[in-house]
């Protein structure tokens, strides 16, 4: 009895070994296993990664419809991966009977192992297009087509453009052949006639290089002196119109501080001689002297404001300029307004007068000659630059019909303006039309360091 016990629980310790020893081999299995399917990932990856970044078109076909396709393959249908992935092929295709003859040639191909079906058709664009392309299938198992089959197509549009091109091209150039062989034999009549003329030529071209080098020379000393002289004559004027302003200020003062200092104590004398009242007649001629005293102190004052007014060198541009504005509506009789948001307190010297002088250049045209009744002068900064704009809604003119005016010196007013404006590093431009009234723009850059 207790052999046969002992004989049992020896195959029991077997069997359990055994069970042991499979359980570790099946252990071992399923790690390889798990290696395996980790290499075979990262394959697909990579072989997906490679067939994404081909410059074919691929597609992945299965049950008649898109199951994957790379980026080439959408470029050439101008689709997106949504716009393919789960639908059918046939939306590629232009007809009907085209998608039966790419199903009848896959069909055609599949039977051999390994052979790819190629062949041309054309496929159908986003934007209604027909597309030439090569194209290759193959099924995925030729053994079990439901697995679908794989679709490669190259666009040839290019290639079959050059075909025609070429052909064309040959045509054109059979066509030509016969013309250049005629032409060939009139070309040998001409060469020997050019021969005999380059003999002669031959004999001028040196005298005729050193005559065009002596008039070039002679051209690009004239041109430099014209270029200096043009620098001299801007220097010229613009000494020129320094100096005027320095006299006007000069006048100016002198008017206002010597002249009308006398006619002002001329004044107060007289009204001392009509507190007197020594002679009946005295007060008479008194009351006279005085009137005409005070109409010379007034036009003396008028003439030092045309010349310059002491508030554009006292307060600026600004200040200046709606001064002056209401001062001459006032005795012209046309209404006139002065609109401005500019903040700076002084500008350049040189810009200011500039400034002060165009628009009194043009307010005076206004007066002699548009017959406006409105005037709006408008003083703004916009992008780095000083814009200055006076408007009337007078008669108007017509601007290159002046100017060539001036340029036969009938009329030097428009370019009196445009030279000042030049001077000062700016530029000038009219708007005027019969009958439309007239506008005046300068523009100045404000990068010129205000005074002080």
């Amino acid at each position: 009895m207790s052999d046969t016990n002992t004989n049992h629980d020896e195959r029991q310790r077997r069997l359990l070994q055994e069970y042991i020893f499979n359980l570790e081999d099946a252990r071992d299995q399923a790690e390889e296993l798990a290696v395996a399917h980790e290499k075979v990932k990262q394959s697909q990856d990579l072989l997906v990664a490679v067939l994404s970044s081909s410059s074919h078109g691929l597609s992945l076909i299965r049950n008649d419809a898109f199951v994957w396709c790379n980026r080439a393959f959408t470029d050439i249908l101008g689709r997106g991966q949504d716009e393919l992935i789960g639908r059918t092929i046939r939306l590629i295709y232009p007809d009907t009977e085209a998608y039966f003859k790419v199903q009848e040639a896959i069909s055609n191909g599949s039977p051999q192992k390994n052979r790819l079906s190629s062949y041309e058709h054309d496929l159908l664009h986003k934007n209604g297009n027909r597309i030439p392309v090569l194209a290759n299938s193959r099924p995925l198992d030729h053994n079990d087509p439901a697995k679908g089959y794989v679709l490669s197509v190259t666009d040839f549009t290019g290639l079959r453009n050059a075909e025609t091109a070429l052909k064309a091209a040959y045509e054109r150039l059979e066509e030509r052949t016969g013309e250049l062989v005629r032409t060939n034999q009139e070309l040998g009549r001409e060469i020997r006639e050019h021969k005999k003329t380059e003999k002669k030529l031959n004999k001028y071209r040196g005298h005729l290089e050193e005559l065009v080098k002596k008039r070039t020379d002679a051209a690009r000393k004239t041109n430099e002196q014209l270029q200096a002289t043009t620098a001299q004559l801007r220097a010229l004027s613009h000494r020129l119109l320094e100096v005027q302003e320095i006299e006007r200020r000069n006048i100016a003062r002198e008017l206002h501080d010597e002249i009308g200092q006398s006619l002002t104590a001329l004044r107060i004398g007289l009204k001392r001689i009509q507190r007197s009242k020594t002679a009946r007649s005295t007060p008479e001629i008194v009351d006279e002297n005085l009137k005409i005293v005070e109409g010379l102190i007034k036009q003396i004052r008028n003439m030092s404001i045309e010349l310059l007014p002491s508030i554009l060198d006292d307060f600026g541009l600004v200040a200046a300029l709606e001064w002056y504005i209401n001062w001459l509506a006032e005795r012209a009789g046309f209404t006139g307004t002065f609109h401005t948001k500019f903040t700076e307190e002084r500008l350049s010297p040189l810009i200011e007068v500039t400034c002060f002088r165009i628009v009194q250049e043009a307010l005076t045209n206004v007066v002699r000659h548009s017959g406006a009744r409105n005037v709006r002068v408008d003083l703004a900064e916009h992008d780095g630059e000083l814009h200055l704009t006076v408007k009337d809604d007078g008669t108007g003119f017509d601007v290159e019909k002046m100017r060539g005016n001036a340029l036969k010196g009938r009329s030097f007013g428009i370019l009196g303006m445009q030279e000042r404006a030049a001077l000062a590093g700016g530029r000038l431009a009219f708007e005027s039309q019969a009958g439309k009234g007239t506008e005046v723009h300068a523009y100045f850059s404000l990068e010129v360091l205000p005074e002080g």
